[in-house]
C-alpha cells in the first residue's frame, strides 16, 4: 500500500538542511517512533507549510494509534507534489464531512487496490449516517464486479467503474471526496473503526481440489515498489513451515509462479494446488474470481499485500506475516487487527527475521490441527 511519502526513500527530506528533519527520518527507520514524532512536530513549528513533513508525521502517529492527530496530518498528502498531480479537476465542491441532504456524493479512489478494499467499507458508513444522500463509489475495473455484488443490497450506494481524471463518464454528483479521507471526515478513532466480520462477499465460492483436507491459501510476495522486498519471503521457507498431514497448500499468489513451484517441488517435495484447477491467479485478475478462490480456502496465510485485505474483508480466517516496520494500518505490537476481526498477526521481532514468525505460525497450525 502506498504511503503519501515513503519513509524508506524520502530523497527531498534527506537533502533538507534541517538537522531535525533528517534526524526524524533516521528515527523512523530505526523504529524510534516517539523521537520521530517529536522531531517532526518541532520541525513543523518552524516550517508549518512543509506538507511533505506533515504527511510524513502522520505515519508514526497513526502507527502508534493516535488517529486524531494522524488522520488530520494525513490530509497534508494532498499538498504534496505526487498527490497534487493526481487531484481531480471537478467543478463540484469537495465534501467537508458536513450534513448531506438529498445530494449525491462521489467517493473517488486513490492510491492502490489495498486502500480500495480497506476503505470501501466507509461508503456504507456514509450511507448509514446520511440516509437521504446517495453514494456513488468509484472503483478500479478489477474491483467493479466484486464490489457491485457485495454492495447490491445497499439501497443508496452505487458502485461504478473508475473514470478518467476529469470524470467524463461518471454519473451526475453534487459533492466528491477522496476515499482515504473518509476516516478523518467521519471522526474515526482506533476504538471506533467500523469492523464488520465481513463486508465483501464472493459471488461463487470455489473450493480447489483436496476434499477432506484443510485447504490453506498462501501468498508470499509483493511487487510493491515501496518495500516489496522487505515484505516478501521465500516460498520454500513458508511451505516448509506449513507441512502437516491432512493439509494442502493452495496457490493464491498473483502472477506466474511456475518457476517458484517447480523449485519448491524439486527441493522440498511440496506441490501447491492451483486456486482454480488448471489455472494460476493472474496479476490483473478480476477480483470477483479471485475472491471466489479465497473464499474456498479454510485458512489464508499471506504477507502484507492485496490478498491480506481481500481475505480480511471477506471474513476469511487469515494469518498475516508482517515485516518489522509495517504499514500504519497494522499498528505496533498487536496480534489482532481492529480493521479485520478474522485477522491474526505474526510479526518479525527484527528486520529480516522470518524464522520467528514462521515458527509461531507452525505452532499455531499444529494446535489448529490437533
Amino acid at each position: 500500500m502506498n504511503a503519501p511519502v515513503a519513509p524508506e526513500s524520502p530523497p527531498r527530506i534527506l537533502d533538507d538542511p534541517s538537522h531535525r528533519l533528517h534526524a526524524a527520518v533516521v528515527a523512523y527507520r530505526d523504529m524510534q517512533f516517539a523521537d520521530s514524532i517529536r522531531l517532526l512536530r518541532a520541525h513543523l513549528e518552524a516550517h508549518p507549510d512543509d506538507a511533505e513533513a506533515e504527511a510524513l508525521l502522520a505515519e508514526p502517529e497513526l502507527l502508534t494509534g493516535d488517529f486524531e492527530a494522524g488522520l488530520q496530518h494525513y490530509e497534508a498528502r494532498w499538498r504534496t507534489p505526487p498527490f497534487q498531480a493526481q487531484s481531480r479537476p471537478f467543478a463540484q465542491p469537495r465534501w467537508d464531512g458536513g450534513p448531506l441532504g438529498r445530494e449525491t456524493l462521489l467517493i473517488s479512489p486513490e492510491q492502490g487496490l489495498g486502500e480500495v478494499l480497506l476503505f470501501c467499507r466507509y461508503a456504507l458508513v456514509v450511507a448509514h449516517l446520511h440516509p437521504e444522500a446517495f453514494v456513488v463509489l468509484e472503483v478500479p475495473k478489477r474491483a467493479l464486479a466484486l464490489l457491485t455484488y457485495s454492495f447490491q443490497n445497499a439501497r443508496r450506494v452505487r458502485v461504478v467503474e473508475a473514470a478518467d481524471r476529469a470524470g467524463s463518464d461518471l454519473p451526475p454528483f453534487d459533492r466528491w471526496v477522496p476515499l482515504c479521507s473518509l476516516p478523518w471526515l467521519l471522526g474515526t478513532r482506533l476504538e471506533t473503526i467500523p469492523a464488520a466480520p465481513a463486508y465483501l462477499y464472493a459471488p461463487q465460492p470455489t473450493r480447489a481440489a483436496g476434499l477432506g483436507e484443510l485447504l490453506v491459501g498462501v501468498s508470499w510476495q509483493t511487487v510493491n515498489p515501496q518495500n516489496g522486498a522487505a515484505r516478501s519471503l521465500p516460498l520454500a521457507d513458508l511451505a516448509r513451515s506449513l507441512q502437516r498431514p491432512g493439509l494442502r497448500l493452495v496457490n493464491l499468489q498473483y502472477g506466474d509462479t511456475r518457476k517458484d513451484e517447480k523449485l519448491l517441488l524439486r527441493r522440498e517435495g511440496i506441490a501447491l494446488l492451483p486456486a482454480r484447477v488448471g489455472s494460476l491467479p493472474a496479476a490483473d485478475a478480476d477480483l470477483a474470481s479471485y475472491a471466489d478462490a479465497v473464499a474456498g480456502c479454510d485458512l489464508v496465510i499471506t504477507i502484507d499485500n492485496t490478498l491480506a485485505h481481500l481475505a480480511g474483508a471477506l471474513g476469511r480466517p487469515t494469518w498475516l506475516l508482517l515485516h518489522q516496520s509495517p504499514s500504519w494500518r497494522w499498528f505496533l505490537g498487536r496480534a489482532d487487527s481492529p480493521w479485520y476481526p478474522g485477522l491474526r498477526l505474526f510479526r518479525q521481532p527484527a528486520r529480516g527475521d522470518w524464522a520467528t514468525p514462521l515458527a509461531a505460525v507452525a505452532d499455531a497450525l499444529a494446535a489448529k490441527l490437533c
